[in-house]
């Protein structure tokens, strides 16, 4: 595994944290006719997974805020609320 100490030390730490999260999954490795190939599609599916997750916790902010952000507009001055709608359409664009 020479290659691994070669890896630039920012990604390093991530790249074996998906080694090892791959290695997790050891039956379906060895029953893959490709296990390299097989740990790559664990090690992307664990990628997916995560980014789905991150994309829920952000949605659930991005509505919180929303909702403050309606109550505060209740009580702010035109000039505030106007400050407060430019901002949250910067949020919602995607």
């Amino acid at each position: 595994m020479e290659w691994r100490k070669k890896v630039d030390p920012q990604i390093a730490p991530h790249l074996e944290y998906h080694i090892e999260e791959s290695a997790k999954q050891k039956e379906a490795l060895n029953k893959a006719q490709n296990p390299a190939n097989a740990q790559l599609w664990i090690a992307l599916a664990n990628l997916a997974k995560q980014a789905n997750e991150l994309t829920l916790k952000l949605n659930y902010l991005e509505r919180a805020v929303q909702e403050m952000a309606k109550d505060k507009l209740k009580t702010t001055s035109k000039k505030d609320e106007q400050e407060i709608k430019n901002i949250m359409n910067k949020v919602n664009r995607k």
